[in-house]
C-alpha cells in the first residue's frame, strides 16, 4: 500500500511540516521507520498541545488581573498601598530564593 504524505496532510501548514521533516530525515539519512517515528511523535506533540488549548479556552478560567486594575472601592477594607508593599515582599523573597539557590549551586 502506498502513501501520498501531501494527500494525508490536509492543510497547508500540515505540508510545510512534513516536507520539512522529510527533508530533515533525508539530511540526517534516516529509515523510513525513523522518519515515521519522528513523524508520529511531532503529531502526538501538537494534538497533546491542541487538546490543552482547547480545554483551557472551553474552561473559561479568568483572565489574570494585575493589581492596579484591582477595585478596591469593593473592598474598602483593603488598601491598596498595603496591597503594592505586599506584593513587593513576595516578589523580594522569591528573587532572594532564586539567588540563595543561585548562590548553592555555583559555590
Amino acid at each position: 500500500m502506498r502513501f501520498n504524505v501531501a494527500a494525508m496532510c490536509s492543510s497547508d501548514h500540515r505540508v510545510a511540516w512534513c516536507r520539512s521533516l522529510a527533508e530533515q530525515a533525508v539530511r540526517e539519512k534516516q529509515t523510513h521507520t525513523g522518519y515515521l517515528e519522528v513523524l508520529v511523535n511531532a503529531e502526538t506533540e501538537e494534538r497533546e498541545r491542541n487538546t490543552i488549548d482547547r480545554r483551557i479556552k472551553e474552561a473559561y478560567l479568568p483572565r489574570v488581573k494585575t493589581l492596579d486594575e484591582f477595585d478596591y472601592t469593593q473592598a474598602p477594607l483593603v488598601a491598596a498601598a498595603m496591597m503594592r508593599e505586599l506584593a513587593d515582599v513576595v516578589v523580594a523573597i522569591r528573587y532572594s530564593r532564586i539567588a540563595n539557590i543561585e548562590w548553592v549551586l555555583w559555590h
